[in-house]
């Protein structure tokens, strides 16, 4: 490392599922001063309380929200050098976390999986560049890995014609709440997509059918959903015709549910954007069953510098209830490159083409999940 004084990081939204697995991650490596920080103190409290630190690395607590007006002050108080946001859904949110980064002269990153809020954090460009921080939307699984892996995948191609990215979780793994109503927000309502080499329409969660995972992952559900790679793939790859963007649930009970309630959602006969918490509290009743074991898949077509064209495929598997971790990986090596002195150049973009294929791949193997590439 070159920073002979550990690193100071402020998750915020540390209480929730992937904040609680982003501080688990790196309070177990070298160099940090770990702040948690979330509305309530007592879930933070207990979640430190479980966590192994590592004897060069330190955990603490903060009390603080989204919308706190003294955030700024807070920052400044605490020597804070990067704040990772982790406080979904960010459909709705604004840069008010993001911009106190900036008066506060900090890094910041975001989980964020919202299209529009992760394409709009370029607003905050020139702003960043002249405090010379350093701020990244899109930090997870979509855009930063998507991204990664799309790159990866395409390297040495002449033309892109299909990507089709698709995320399937284990039913016997936790959901976080924010997931949950990030998908609903959008669930039965008209959407953007792209089809023959244009924008066009679809609607949230229809597009119902089965996909074959990598093993031991097999069929599963899938439909469509509005992620950020919309915003940046078509511009990245001129040739492109088709990008499909999908997830699914694993078991039929859920997925197909879901598809039939989108359905109610559609004609306005359901609020189903303000059922949340209900859904998670039905759908964790079930997770005594299906599988423990999660996965994504990105598939592309194109043409070859020879003129040939090929399929190219990109699994990720994540077993024994690894899968949640996958969201976190990119703010798990963000927080790694702040420490050891090698961060991105300032200013304020999406992730989907700052960390490379390699540094995800060392970081998943590293926690137990497993990347396979075919051609």
């Amino acid at each position: 490392m070159n920073q002979a004084a550990p690193t100071r990081i402020l998750i915020l939204g540390a209480s929730g599922l992937f904040g609680a697995l982003l501080a688990r991650g790196l309070a177990a490596e070298p160099g940090f001063d770990i702040l948690l920080a979330a509305r309530r103190i007592k879930p933070l409290q207990r979640l430190a309380a479980a966590i192994s630190v590592h004897p060069e690395s330190t955990l603490d607590v903060l009390q603080l929200d989204v919308a706190d007006a003294a955030l700024v002050t807070k920052l400044h108080q605490h020597r804070v050098q990067m704040l990772i946001h982790c406080a979904g859904p960010f459909q709705e949110q604004d840069y008010s976390v993001a911009r106190a980064c900036l008066a506060a002269g900090v890094h910041y990153v975001d989980l964020a999986d919202a299209r529009a809020f992760v394409a709009g954090i370029s607003d905050l460009d020139a702003d960043a560049k002249n405090a010379g921080c350093v701020v990244l939307s899109g930090a997870s699984t979509v855009p930063a890995l998507s991204g990664a892996v799309v790159g990866a995948l395409a390297a040495d191609l002449r033309e892109v014609r299909e990507i089709d990215v698709a995320i399937a979780p284990g039913n016997r793994t936790e959901r976080g709440l924010a997931t949950i109503a990030a998908i609903l927000s959008y669930t039965g309502k008209p959407m953007p997509c792209w089809r023959d080499g244009r924008m066009a329409t679809t609607r949230g969660w229809f597009g119902l059918h089965r996909r074959a995972f990598a093993t031991p992952l097999g069929k599963r559900w899938q439909s469509d959903v509005d992620l950020p790679d919309l915003a940046f793939l078509p511009s990245q790859f001129p040739t492109l015709q088709t990008l499909r963007l999908t997830a699914g649930l694993e078991l039929s009970l859920l997925h197909v549910g879901l598809w039939l309630l989108a359905g109610l959602a559609r004609w306005r006969l359901l609020p189903l954007a303000r059922m949340a918490s209900l859904l998670k509290w039905c759908s964790d009743w079930l997770i005594p069953l299906g599988s423990d074991c999660g996965g994504m898949q990105v598939c592309m077509s194109g043409i070859d510098q020879q003129g040939n064209a090929c399929l190219r495929q990109f699994d990720l598997v994540a077993e024994h209830g690894l899968g949640p971790n996958v969201p976190t990986l990119a703010a798990r090596i963000l927080a790694k490159q702040l420490r050891d002195g090698r961060m991105p150049e300032p200013g304020a973009r999406a992730a989907d083409r700052v960390l490379a294929y390699a540094e995800f791949e060392a970081e998943a193997r590293a926690i137990g999940i497993r990347f396979q590439n075919r051609s």
